[in-house]
């Protein structure tokens, strides 16, 4: 499964309606999330990816689309 397709899932576990947003849309004014959505993604993208998001990287900018979120966890995988 790609990385995008999995983010969609973790979403759509939030907001059903996830699957019918674009990878540059924003997630935020969409209504896909908020700050409860955000509480409840963080702990799923941790368990789905066994990482442990450091707290300093909890910024809406890393959450704001499905392209950002990819590219956020890229960066994990390689190691920040």
């Amino acid at each position: 499964m790609k990385l995008k397709d999995s983010i969609y899932e973790l979403l759509e576990n939030i907001k059903a309606d996830a699957k019918n947003v674009s990878e540059e849309e924003n997630l935020f004014t969409s209504g896909i999330l908020d700050s409860l959505g955000m509480a409840m993604l963080i702990p799923a993208i941790e368990e789905k990816f066994d990482i442990e998001v450091d707290v300093d990287d909890i910024e809406p900018e890393n959450f704001i689309s499905v392209s950002a979120i990819c590219e956020f966890l890229d960066k994990y995988h390689e190691g920040k």
